[in-house]
């Protein structure tokens, strides 16, 4: 699909970078007492007594001893913290955020974003994904004909099928077919809704959620791609007469399992969901962005059957395997407030050897 080559190629092109600082605050050392009396004034003869007044003296403070340091305030990424005040249970040790940690659900900022990216392993495992899903349209291309259904093969006995399956056949609607392939490009319109609710300025932040939605889009590609040409089963249009009769001997024609258009609308509709409940955790509104998403990525498969071109299993199974894939990703890289926005560990390093010079690409892994 020329659409996720040019949102890989953006997204390659200009690497989110954030930088975090941290500033030291050091308190004022209390000050020293004055230098106790050496001496003091012989007492008079007085009657004794038998009790002593409370003694009104203040205690005094402890003084710093020379050659030591100075006591400072630690920087408020090393104090506690509380939690929310919606989520206190009363226990402080629930309660109490330790140094260096952060409640799961804390909400982000606009200028940050609820992933993490560490650009020595997130550059090759996007580039990868890419190279593999655009790898197997090539080799597809090259795939023999269906073996049942076409020109020159048998027709595709529906006895094979289970049941449920078998309610696929004879459904050839080119209409479905024309408005599946239109609705296939609304999901895109959910990438824009992230940019709307961080704001173009914060455009870091952005790129930085568009890296790993794009990563979960181009697995879940290659995946989908290596499996049906793996599986290579027929159409359901191959086991009714006479339909699609200039697609029955193409390599397409076996490539029912599974849906990748389903899994592709599945997919993104998870990532960009989840994406906005990492940022919103406490908001009422992932409540109407979950059912709304999803339920315009339902409409694909349920076109893509009555199309002709997927079983309900095909379209069932895509289902599945995208909305993990579009889970998967984005949690792998979830971040906690402490932590960073980017890890980079690469670096370019000069190899010399018998008469040739390289760069090699070089990071922690």
């Amino acid at each position: 699909m020329p659409r996720l080559f040019v949102i890989a190629v953006l997204v390659a092109l200009v690497a989110p970078l954030a930088q975090a600082d941290e500033s030291t605050h050091s308190g004022n050392p209390p000050p020293a007492d004055a230098p106790p009396s050496t001496s003091a004034p012989p007492s008079t003869s007085a009657p004794p007594s038998t009790s002593a007044p409370p003694s009104t003296t203040p205690p005094t403070t402890p003084t710093v001893a020379a050659g030591a340091p100075e006591p400072t305030t630690p920087p408020p990424s090393l104090q506690p913290k509380l939690v929310p005040p919606e989520h206190r249970t009363g226990n402080p040790k629930h309660d109490i955020i330790p140094p260096g940690h952060t409640v799961p659900d804390e909400p982000f900022t606009h200028d940050e974003s609820p992933y993490s990216l560490r650009l020595d392993l997130d550059i090759a495992t996007l580039a990868l994904g890419v190279t593999l899903w655009g790898g197997t349209s090539f080799i597809g291309n090259t795939a023999p004909p269906p073996y049942c259904g076409g020109t020159n093969t048998p027709a595709c006995n529906p006895a094979a099928l289970n049941a449920f399956d078998r309610l696929a056949i004879g459904h050839t609607n080119q209409n479905a077919r024309t408005a599946a392939n239109v609705i296939e490009f609304i999901p895109i319109v959910y990438l824009g809704l992230d940019m709307f609710d961080v704001g173009l300025k914060n455009w870091k932040t952005y790129l930085t959620d568009l890296w790993v939605v794009a990563e979960a889009l181009a697995w879940n590609g290659a995946i989908q791609d290596i499996v049906r040409r793996a599986v290579r089963r027929p159409r359901p249009f191959l086991y009714t007469a006479g339909a699609y009769p200039s697609e029955r001997d193409g390599a397409e024609a076996s490539f029912s399992f599974y849906s990748g258009h389903t899994s592709f609308a599945f997919a993104l509709a998870v990532s960009c969901s989840y994406t906005f409940t990492l940022r919103h955790p406490h908001s009422k509104w992932k409540w109407v962005i979950w059912p709304a998403l999803l339920a315009v990525a339902s409409i694909e498969p349920v076109l893509r059957v009555y199309s002709g071109d997927h079983f309900p299993t095909d379209v069932i199974v895509g289902a599945v395997a995208g909305s993990a894939i579009g889970l998967l990703f984005p949690a792998l890289h979830r971040r906690l407030r402490s932590g960073p926005k980017v890890v980079t560990g690469m670096r370019l390093v000069p190899v010399v050897s018998q008469g040739q010079t390289v760069v090699a690409l070089v990071g922690r892994f």
